[in-house]
């Protein structure tokens, strides 16, 4: 994972078991923060042995999200789509939001505030 996104540094990993009923390989949740805690992303990332077991989980996820869509396309990678992405405010407090995307093998979610999270995932290096 990239130790900064635009102004946002890593500043914590460790590994995480959100998802271990769908049997990712390996699974870690992350926090950027820019240096205000109000204003940190937490970042839960995944990997699987197949790109259809991480499109399962991200059909999971994005169909588990209830907010106001604030964008959706595809993931492209030299031209050539890889995957899709979803994001929404959080359903519980629109200042809030959620990034979903999936690449080939691996799913995202960025969650924090929904400034945050909307220049996070657009910059974020596939």
């Amino acid at each position: 994972m990239p130790d900064s996104v635009l102004n946002f540094a890593r500043t914590e990993a460790s590994p995480s078991a959100n998802w271990t009923s769908s049997s990712p390989l390996e699974e870690y949740t992350l926090t950027y923060s820019t240096g205000t805690d109000s204003a940190d992303v937490t970042l839960i990332v995944a990997q699987w042995s197949t790109s259809d077991s991480a499109k399962s989980e991200y059909d999971s996820l994005t169909n588990a999200l209830t907010g106001t869509e604030l964008a959706a396309g595809n993931v492209k990678v030299s031209g050539t789509t890889t995957g899709s992405y979803v994001v929404r405010e959080d359903s519980s407090d629109s200042k809030n939001a959620v990034a979903v995307w999936q690449n080939d093998t691996a799913v995202f979610e960025a969650t924090g505030v929904r400034t945050s999270v909307t220049r996070f995932y657009q910059k974020f290096p596939l």
